[in-house]
């Protein structure tokens, strides 16, 4: 391990490309139990020593680097970890019950439209240079570490898997309530586990399918403990409306997976999201194409004809769902990247005893025992996967990027 080296990239002061690879050997390392921040001198030596005449070079002053430090990256990092998964799963449900609302109470029952423009909304997160002019093609290659084309295959093949994910997500909601739903969509760990295995070439661990299987009971005794029209309505769920959450459920496991197998190429957060930027981009070609063919399919169930919100209610709840949808993809690449697909969807999960603690503050909701010890089960599988993804795997993701 003495002879191990770490290729670190840096970019000059307008962050106009990479400029250099600096290799930080192991040598080099503080000792352990040294702070992050003791590596920042070492690397601006490194810099200095080998590119003296460099004007524009940008000192390290924030700086996370994968593997140096297992142990301090694994303590500093895990509560952004937690907060990452658990704003995503919040937005995911404003997501919903705006959606839900938009065509319902509005009567806009156009859920391919609605996924279309929630997902085209995010390449607002494109990066914009107001000196390049009309250069936007330049700016984007100047965010991408790997070349723009395979970029933009990556960004094109999401973009098709999200959107298939989304549509059985949106097209159930008018059969299912957001309770109900997320309920049934909760299986998704699973598929993602089984994804991982296959494709990931992750070994089966025992310690991960008893934190899977813990919080999935967890979830099972909330939902089948609760009172209230939320139990009625998951009870009341047709079996069409159940088989398409949960196909859903398959699709977003395959496509966090996805996400993850794109790190091999993307390890770095401007090309993740310019990435993500350019998959809403490519949902306008699908958008076009999409309701051309829905909106005459000769199978009735499918037809969904052309059309905007024309109430203002109906304009606000679209816009809400957006500005959701933004926040939720953009945390949705980077929960995987700093976690693992299978630890950010048990963390989804984790949204359930959230919302009931939210619910007894504001509300005084009561609860019974079998809820109160189901949101614990819950919380503590997802204890058990962070127990699980120690040191040693830590590393051994490493080891697959270099």
């Amino acid at each position: 391990m003495s002879t191990l080296t770490f290729p670190i990239l840096w970019k000059d002061a307008h962050e106009r490309g990479i400029k250099g690879v600096i290799e930080l050997s192991m040598s080099d390392l503080p000792l352990k139990g040294a702070r992050v921040r003791d590596l920042f001198p070492v690397l601006n030596t490194k810099i200095n020593a080998k590119f003296p005449l460099e004007r524009n070079s940008r000192e390290v002053e924030t700086f996370l680097l994968y593997g140096t430090q297992f142990e301090t990256r694994k303590a500093l990092h895990l509560m952004s970890r937690v907060l990452s998964s658990q704003a995503k799963s919040s937005n995911f449900g404003v997501v919903s019950e705006a959606s839900q609302a938009l065509q319902a109470v509005v009567q806009f029952d156009k859920p391919f439209f609605i996924v279309c423009f929630n997902h085209t909304i995010t390449a607002v997160v494109l990066p914009l240079d107001r000196y390049a002019g009309l250069d936007v093609l330049g700016v984007l290659k100047r965010h991408s570490e790997i070349p723009f084309d395979k970029l933009c295959r990556i960004s094109a093949c999401l973009s098709v898997f999200y959107l298939l994910a989304d549509y059985f997500w949106y097209a159930a909601l008018t059969n299912v309530s957001v309770a109900a739903g997320t309920a049934i969509f909760n299986c998704s760990p699973l598929f993602v586990y089984c994804f991982s295995v296959c494709f990931l070439h992750k070994r089966p661990s025992f310690c991960k399918i008893c934190g899977v299987l813990t919080s999935f009971v967890g979830v099972t005794m909330v939902v089948m403990f609760q009172e209230g029209r939320d139990a009625e309505a998951i009870a009341n769920t047709s079996l069409v409306a159940g088989l398409l959450v949960v196909i859903s459920a398959a699709l977003y496991g395959g496509y966090e997976v996805a996400l993850r197998l794109s790190r091999e190429v993307i390890t770095d957060t401007s090309t993740l999201l310019t990435m993500t930027g350019l998959t809403g981009l490519f949902t306008v070609l699908l958008w076009i194409v999409g309701s051309f063919v829905l909106a005459y399919s000769p199978y009735s169930p499918l037809q969904e004809p052309m059309g905007f919100p024309v109430t203002v209610s109906g304009v606000l709840l679209l816009l809400l769902s957006g500005i959701m949808a933004v926040v939720f993809n953009v945390l949705l690449p980077l929960s995987l990247c700093w976690t693992s697909p299978l630890e950010t969807s048990v963390g989804v999960m984790m949204t359930i005893p959230l919302s009931g603690v939210i619910d007894a503050l504001l509300h005084h909701t009561t609860f019974s025992w079998q809820c109160v010890v189901g949101s614990a089960l819950v919380m503590g599988g997802f204890g058990i996967l962070e127990y699980c993804n120690g040191p040693s795997e830590v590393q051994d993701n490493l080891m697959e990027l270099m």
